[in-house]
């Protein structure tokens, strides 16, 4: 919802012949993701349970063939996919918050990822004072 707001108040500013100034900031997320024990534990708790999903389904497949396996494989697919997302969304959204906060607290208006801007110059990167918060 945000997203659309801030979309439609550009696009109202540049129809109007306005210009719009917003002052953007890149932040590095693997260098966020390493070193991280949040992050670690989260990815490692994702990794068991992966591992637990996996025995389950070799037990369940035995003696399966065909639309059965699968049918099972996706099942087990869906499972596996809805875990390590459950898994990792607090150690995400931990960041995510903590991007927000240093971006307010720096006045930045917009943060994208350092990988992703492929064109211009950002005003500043945040990922020492991030990483350091988190």
């Amino acid at each position: 919802m945000k997203k659309m707001l801030t979309a439609a108040v550009l696009a109202a500013a540049l129809a109007a012949g306005g210009t719009v100034s917003a002052s953007v900031a890149t932040v590095d997320m693997r260098a966020l993701f390493e070193g991280n024990d949040g992050w670690r534990a989260a990815a490692q708790t994702a990794a068991q349970r992966r591992a637990a999903l996996e025995k389950e389904f070799d037990q369940r497949a035995e003696g399966l063939t065909g639309r059965e396996l699968a049918a099972l494989l996706d099942e087990y697919r869906r499972k596996a996919r809805a875990a390590e997302r459950d898994d990792m969304a607090a150690a995400y959204d931990r960041i995510l918050a903590v991007i927000a906060e240093v971006a307010q607290e720096e006045g930045y208006d917009t943060v994208v990822r350092a990988r992703a801007l492929l064109y211009g110059e950002a005003d500043g990167d945040i990922t020492a004072a991030v990483k350091a918060r988190l």
